[in-house]
């Protein structure tokens, strides 16, 4: 019996390899894909992909692209630090890389002071080696294979490439111990005589996340330890950098979008093994005995060191692009690591790290239906029926009865939901009975669509559909659509060629029977710079008219921001983000919105420090205000303030969250209803 577990314990840790080493070909092909459309430039990365590349690039969408291609611009401002001593002629760089995988580092930076010695499992190693060899990507005539050492795949006189597990920590140093090393760096000293700075960098993009964190800092300290025994008392001064392009838990508090994260790798057979927060990450370097460490979170260095121009670039003229929620999400999760290793007087005060300070979490109460996963849509609480009705959106849309849901590949397949979604709720509104589906009575869908807003006409079976989009360079009609209640069917009444917005705010205003829409993103490719600060249409419901009005006081123009109204004459509005640059507001206010007066007036919330867009508000009565969820300053909010309205000031602070793992709670792009002022709905959310 114990030879059968050996066995299999061996065969599922192949297994576990493969799925790791298989991580690396779907970043090349990520990363190609993102090249190929024009992000950026890495000439070599071509060699590595096998197939037809235009079906490649069919398979990778804009989120992805824009992922990669904020890792590339991230590891190359993370090369020019470690490299920013290399002006110096005395300085040669030995770059150690801890699963190299098929990274092209070796061959963009190649340099006669820059030495790379690249790690990584031998099947990974081989099919490298061949694909230098065959396409003749090292410029160097000392290419050979060294027989007595089966783990050297190649060799030049900068270059060498080990096949070997990092989990052999003796085998790695054993490596490194041969004469290899030295004679590269001899090579690379044109003067022997001069004294020389030897400047190693131990690199790291995204392998280490795959290694119990306990097995990598000991291989870490045992290589930094094999250098400093062996260079120290030679004649070269040595200096240990750190690189590393790795996954971290940004977030004190549970996120469901890490839980999903970690989901999806174990899915792939391929778990994430070390995923430490910042103070972590602090003290793994502080016991490795570096001095500077420098932490720039992926969000920060999206928002802050990419410079507005490559932004629009890449968001307008390369690829339209507005999932900024899931880009922001994505981008909490990884982070760039520079760290040194210095004498104590060479110790140097311009650290970064970023920490997190939040509220203390609660849990509150919730229930979950299975068939309703959407994102990116509209709802409306129909008090009379007691029911939802769900509008939009992108997800698992509910199959029709007797009918299964359409799978793909083993997945249910996701599209844009072309139907409206009924949930009935009981009379305690604490569960739902039944989820309906209102089909178009002449097949006409315009429904289809994302983050649109919809409004109901007094006599709850007519809506105004407002905006909205199919991608973000098709935007789509408003319309006036009645539903059939007794046959489950809906049609459209009326539509306008007019005010195309998406994530706008669309809501009752006034007296009289008419629509406010303020805000929102236009046509992502539009040339359009109208200035609309003060400016908002107007939709008369009685005579289907729309007419363009102005307030008095500054609105800034804005997407994703939460709006509710005020008594039957005021739009609240909160937060968002500007339309020009994407980035927060410069103060976090509440902003009423006057019918009777045409103005708008601004309180600021004294002890709200998050600003959020993708968020909701919802009003209690004429004194309390809640605002929901949304993405803050540090990533996914999943939390509820509720605000006293006269005194400007928080009076409860609820985090929501999950005890279920097989459940997530992700609240952007969602919607909410509140019902008799006392039961929130979330429904759906995430991306």
């Amino acid at each position: 019996m114990d030879q059968i577990d050996e066995k299999k314990n061996k065969k599922n840790d192949l297994t576990k390899i493969k799925s790791i080493t298989g991580t690396n070909d779907f970043s090349t092909l990520s990363k190609y894909s993102m090249i190929n459309k024009g992000y950026c430039c890495d000439p070599y990365l071509k060699y590595f992909i096998d197939g037809d590349s235009t079906t490649i690039i069919k398979t990778r969408a804009p989120i992805i692209h824009h992922g990669y291609y904020v890792r590339f611009k991230a590891i190359e401002y993370g090369w020019q630090k470690v490299f920013e001593y290399s002006m110096n002629e005395q300085q040669i760089n030995i770059i150690l890389s801890l699963g190299a995988g098929f990274d092209t580092s070796s061959f963009r930076y190649r340099s006669d002071r820059n030495i790379f010695i690249e790690i990584d499992h031998p099947d990974v190693c081989q099919r490298k080696a061949n694909i230098i060899r065959m396409n003749q990507l090292i410029d160097d005539k000392k290419i050979n294979f060294e027989e007595n050492c089966p783990e050297l795949f190649l060799q030049s006189s900068r270059y060498l490439l080990f096949g070997v597990d990092l989990r052999q920590h003796s085998q790695v140093i054993n490596l490194l111990s041969t004469n290899l090393l030295d004679d590269m760096i001899n090579d690379a000293a044109t003067d022997s005589n001069e004294m020389k700075r030897l400047n190693f960098i131990l690199f790291n993009e995204c392998s280490l996340c795959y290694i119990e964190q306990t097995v990598a800092d000991k291989l870490m300290a045992k290589i930094i330890g094999f250098i400093e025994t062996k260079y120290s008392s030679s004649r070269y001064s040595i200096q240990i950098q750190y690189l590393g392009y790795e996954m971290y838990n940004a977030n004190v508090d549970s996120n469901d979008f890490n839980r999903f994260m970690f989901k999806h790798f174990q899915q792939m057979n391929a778990p994430i093994l070390t995923f430490i927060n910042e103070n972590q990450i602090r003290k793994r370097f502080e016991n490795l005995n570096f001095n500077q460490i420098n932490l720039i979170n992926m969000r920060h260095f999206y928002r802050e060191l990419l410079t507005q121009e490559d932004r629009n670039r890449i968001n307008h003229r390369i690829e339209p692009f507005d999932e900024w929620e899931e880009l922001e999400n994505v981008c909490q999760v990884y982070c760039l690591t520079i760290c040194k290793k210095f004498k104590s007087n060479q110790l140097s005060n311009q650290t970064i790290t970023i920490y997190d300070h939040r509220p203390v979490k609660s849990l509150l109460a919730k229930s979950f239906h299975p068939s309703l996963q959407v994102f990116g849509h509209c709802s409306n609480y129909d008090a009379h029926n007691n029911q939802i009705n769900v509008f939009g959106g992108f997800g698992i849309e509910p199959p029709p009865p007797r009918q299964s849901s359409v799978k793909m590949n083993n997945r249910v397949a996701h599209s844009r939901f072309k139907n409206i979604l009924q949930l009935s709720l009981d009379d305690s509104h604490e569960q739902i009975t039944n989820v309906q589906i209102i089909h178009s009575k002449n097949n006409e869908s315009i429904i289809n669509r994302l983050h649109s807003r919809v409004v109901p006409f007094n006599d709850g079976k007519h809506f105004f559909l407002s905006g909205g989009r199919k991608s973000p360079n098709q935007p789509l009609l408003s319309s006036i659509i009645a539903i059939d209640y007794d046959i489950n069917q809906f049609e459209i009444i009326e539509s306008f060629d007019i005010v195309h917005k998406y994530r706008h705010v669309c809501s009752r205003f006034g007296y009289r029977d008419q629509l406010c829409q303020f805000g929102g993103l236009p046509l992502i490719q539009s040339n359009n710079n109208v200035d609309e600060s003060n400016s908002i249409w107007m939709f008369d419901m009685a005579t289907s008219r729309w007419f363009q009005s102005k307030i008095n006081g500054l609105l800034t123009d804005r997407h994703s921001l939460a709006f509710t109204t005020f008594g039957n004459h005021s739009i609240v509005l909160n937060g968002g983000l500007d339309c020009h640059h994407n980035q927060f507001l410069s103060e976090n206010h509440i902003e009423l919105m006057d019918s009777r007066m045409e103005n708008v007036e601004k309180f600021l919330i004294a002890d709200l420090s998050e600003k959020l867009y993708s968020h909701h508000m919802k009003i209690i009565d004429d004194h309390r205000i809640l605002i929901i969820g949304g993405i803050a300053d540090y990533g996914i909010s999943n939390r509820i303030y509720q605000i006293d309205f006269r005194l400007m000031k928080i009076l409860t602070t609820n985090y929501i969250g999950t005890n279920d793992d097989d459940q997530i709670l992700m609240m952007h792009n969602f919607s909410c209803e509140l019902i008799n002022k006392n039961y929130l709905w979330t429904i759906g959310g995430g991306g």
